[in-house]
């Protein structure tokens, strides 16, 4: 970007970002349905081929939630430098660092307390399912008893302070969350020290902290940080330009694209493949943040394929995508595992027990997604930008009438 180019509008780049976060959400929801309950891998009587298709094919790849949470992770590192770095390092990162606090911990808060109500009502159908299909992270969800003070102040505790603790996890995506909030303050100290500085330094400090960080799961937010960097300040020469035109889908999208499906599937195929290269050259967790990092570098540069991510529909599921990834789990482990038992005594067919499952249970975590997001994620919002972000000489606001997930995982 040269100097005389007005910067790109904020929104724009989030969309496309919140688009990719949305479709990571429902990627998580689809591993945890898959994997835990409808096709636990050689726990099912006459599934064989079914979990063959699904496990040792590219299809692995849209119920892989490993790489869906690195690129959750990266997502945020992108999204949270950016308007840190459009405004020189002037953006006000005391006022995001307070936001983030809100933004992440009150949602959840109020994700362990629905659960907290779920186990109260003894809604869950998790040990008639893990009768079934064996699947002990079933029995994760629900092997403790539920204490209104346990799921209040055991999630701050695990949120805020990250330690070791005998609270019991009330939701099982939560182990994400000290993780984010951890490297979100770190992130912000570290645009608050450098993003004045020259590019050539950031570049030496991402790099830096890449080595130091090369198999953590922090690895995301520099990688994402990175980058944003690059992006918004690195003028692409006329021949990179020419390549990555939108007359240039030729080949680059496909190319890259087919060289990841046969790479990740051969690693499926052959699993003695995948451990020598696991074990003895790359770190499964770098495997998966280099899978995650092909995803967002592609979207990033194309901004052609902006049109194509940001459809109404998966516009949509970037709004609501946090509250996806924190309401799944007590729907999971209620109504689907309660539908996915009682059909099994009608029905002898897998396939048709899995499609019925799915084709039910996704909309219904759609629907009180949505809820949850209009009457938390939304009403959160508003309190933040109002009483806390908010400027002292700006005229207080009671409603935003539009918000955006850039701030969720």
């Amino acid at each position: 970007m040269t100097p005389a180019d007005p910067p790109p509008s904020p929104e724009s780049r989030v969309a496309y970002l919140d688009c990719l976060r949305g479709l990571a959400a429902v990627s998580v929801v689809l591993a945890h349905i898959v994997r835990n309950l409808l096709l636990p891998y050689n726990t099912l009587p006459n599934g064989e081929w079914l979990q063959q298709l699904v496990y040792h094919s590219p299809f692995y790849l849209f119920i892989h939630s490993a790489i869906s949470v690195k690129l959750f992770f990266m997502i945020s590192g992108f999204s949270l430098s950016y308007p840190i770095l459009m405004n020189h390092g002037s953006h006000k990162i005391r006022q995001m660092a307070l936001y983030r606090i809100f933004r992440l911990g009150v949602p959840m808060i109020f994700s362990a307390l629905l659960i907290y109500a779920f186990l109260k009502m003894e809604l869950y159908s998790t040990n008639e399912a893990f009768a079934l299909v064996k699947q002990r992270w079933l029995l994760r969800l629900s092997n403790f008893e539920p204490n209104l003070t346990d799921a209040v102040f055991g999630t701050i505790i695990r949120f805020l302070l990250n330690i070791p603790s005998d609270f019991p996890r009330y939701n099982n995506v939560f182990w994400t969350m000290p993780i984010e909030f951890a490297a979100s303050m770190s992130l912000f100290a570290l645009q608050f020290m450098f993003a004045r500085q020259a590019l050539w330094i950031r570049s030496l400090v991402y790099l830096v902290l890449t080595i130091l960080l090369w198999k953590s799961l922090y690895l995301g937010f520099v990688l994402g940080a990175a980058l944003c960097d690059w992006t918004i300040h690195l003028q692409p020469q006329e021949r990179l330009k020419r390549l990555l035109s939108p007359t240039a889908l030729s080949g680059i999208e496909i190319a890259i694209i087919a060289l990841f499906l046969a790479f990740f599937s051969a690693l499926r195929l052959f699993p003695r493949f995948g451990s020598i290269l696991e074990y003895h050259i790359l770190d499964g967790n770098v495997l998966e943040y280099l899978l995650a990092l092909t995803i967002l570098v592609v979207a990033s540069l194309r901004n052609h394929l902006h049109a194509w991510i940001t459809t109404p529909f998966i516009r949509y599921l970037g709004k609501i995508s946090f509250s996806l990834y924190l309401v799944h789990i007590p729907i999971l482990a209620s109504f689907s595992c309660w539908l996915f038992v009682t059909l099994h005594a009608w029905i002898d067919h897998q396939i048709v027990i899995a499609i019925l499952v799915l084709t039910t249970s996704l909309p219904l975590i759609v629907l009180v997604s949505h809820l949850f997001h209009h009457l938390v994620e939304i009403r959160t919002l508003n309190w933040i930008k109002t009483r806390i972000t908010r400027p002292s000489n700006a005229p207080c606001r009671r409603h935003v009438t539009r918000s955006s997930g850039s701030g969720s995982v």
